[in-house]
């Protein structure tokens, strides 16, 4: 994680600060920096568990389980031909899974509650070509519920 924050993440800032990009390079360069922004509070040593309260409803409701809405995204992240990201978000009052190719869009970044990188940077140093393994440590282990339940909380208002 340490070689993911120091140096992958610090490349698209420092890309945007430079200046002088196109505007396709802009966006990959902002996409990727609003998503690590994204992911980072939301990961802890002490992470995995269960999300609490309206969260909580919100995943019951939208998924059935937590146990859904985690086989759910792991098979999106596994979908994502490529690089990029499986996002659970808020839309129209409602939890959704979506992939991100590359660093998607505005309109996803606005969106994400919980960022899951599925570039290859973000688990190959850890976990070789094993991005299944990388995904199911990330839900056991390193979710921190509390940082999305929150960001839930404000998108709903």
């Amino acid at each position: 994680m340490t070689c993911h924050h120091d140096v992958l993440h610090a490349n698209y800032v420092a890309a945007l600060n430079r200046g002088g990009l196109t505007p396709e390079a802009y966006e990959y360069n902002l996409g990727g920096n609003v998503l690590h922004s994204l992911l980072w509070p939301t990961l802890s040593p002490v992470g995995g568990g269960r999300p609490v309260g309206e969260l909580a409803r919100m995943v019951d409701r939208d998924f059935g389980d937590l146990t859904h809405l985690r086989n759910t995204m792991i098979g999106a992240a596994l979908a994502c031909q490529g690089s990029g990201w499986a996002l659970l978000s808020s839309h129209g009052g409602r939890l959704i899974v979506e992939v991100a190719h590359n660093h998607g869009t505005r309109a996803q970044w606005g969106r994400a509650l919980l960022p899951l990188d599925v570039w290859e940077h973000a688990y190959y140093l850890d976990r070789g070509p094993n991005r299944r393994a990388w995904c199911e440590a990330f839900f056991d282990r390193l979710v921190d519920w509390r940082v999305v339940g929150a960001r839930a909380s404000m998108r709903r208002g």
